[in-house]
Parts: C-alpha cells; sequence; structure tokens
C-alpha cells in the first residue's frame, strides 16, 4: 500500500498527474491553479485540491 503525500512538489504533480512544469507554471502565475508559495521560493500543491480543480475541469461532450 502506497501511502500518498498531502502535499507535492512542481515535480510530484508533473509525475503524478501528467501536468507538465512549465504548464502547471503559467497556470499558477493566471491564477488558474491552486498552490501555497513557502518562502520565496518553494511551491507546494496540496494533493485534495488538485484532484478537485481537474473534477471541476472535466470536459463533457455535448450530442449537438
Amino acid at each position: 500500500m502506497e501511502i500518498q503525500t498531502k502535499w507535492l512538489s512542481p515535480k510530484q504533480l508533473e509525475d503524478e498527474y501528467g501536468l507538465k512544469k512549465n504548464t502547471v507554471s503559467k497556470y499558477r502565475m493566471k491564477g488558474y491553479i491552486p498552490f501555497y508559495k513557502i518562502g520565496a521560493k518553494f511551491i507546494r500543491y496540496k494533493r485534495e485540491e488538485i484532484d478537485l480543480w481537474i473534477e471541476n475541469h472535466k470536459v463533457v461532450k455535448s450530442n449537438g
């Protein structure tokens, strides 16, 4: 059983969710993705907020 951490680094976010660091950086700068900044340079993402963010961006194909 793998233990999942609550907080993700940008590298962990890329590895686990397939979101490229450059894309996530752009999303972060535009305020599209939730994140936390610790001190001057440490960026972290809360796993449950990323899961919710992904769920809220679901694309539903219409039949019209």
